[in-house]
């Protein structure tokens, strides 16, 4: 388990495996494979083990907690 507090940019990189985001607080846009999402609080976002990379913009400073899967 890992928490990002993001205010501005963040780019969180690929660990090889799968993991779940849930948003604890803010909102904005997140960037994946040159496509756009809005993200809020609330919102539980899967991100599968191909993807290399994720960069979430905050239009309201966001806490983001990280699951990834037990080893």
């Amino acid at each position: 388990m890992n928490i990002r507090e993001i205010d501005g940019e963040h780019t969180i990189g690929s660990n090889g495996s799968f993991y779940v985001i849930v948003v604890y607080s803010g909102e904005g846009t997140m960037v994946c494979n040159d496509e756009e999402y809005m993200y809020s609080q609330g919102d539980e976002i899967f991100i599968s083990a191909a993807i290399k990379s994720i960069t979430f913009k905050s239009t309201e400073s966001s806490k983001l907690l990280l699951r990834y899967p037990a080893s």
